[in-house]
């Protein structure tokens, strides 16, 4: 009742807290990084994210073909024309922001 109560009044911090102190839970130490210093936590990262990131991806199959997502459009990529510009200013409200 006291959860139920709590989250309805815009109190969700106070419902967190609530439902870590019924279930035991604390903090996690999950992003904590190992090290006496900041000079051994910070080269700890460093080489953890060099394992994640520095290595060349593991393709099993390089052969395989990978479909197109989105077929090529007939789109103009030359710059705009004077009437491309008229029909834009036209469309767009006076005083609004386009988008």
């Amino acid at each position: 009742a006291v959860v139920s109560t709590q989250s309805t009044g815009g109190k969700g911090r106070a419902s967190w807290k609530l439902v870590n102190e019924v279930s035991g839970r604390g903090r996690t130490s999950a992003c904590r990084v190992e090290g006496h210093s900041p000079e051994e936590r910070l080269s700890n990262w460093k080489n953890h994210f060099l394992g994640l990131l520095g290595q060349p991806p593991v393709v099993p199959d390089r052969d395989l073909e990978i479909p197109e997502m989105h077929p090529s459009l007939d789109i103009e990529v030359g710059p705009f024309t004077t009437e491309e510009l008229e029909v834009a200013r036209k469309q767009i409200k006076a005083g609004k922001t386009a988008g």
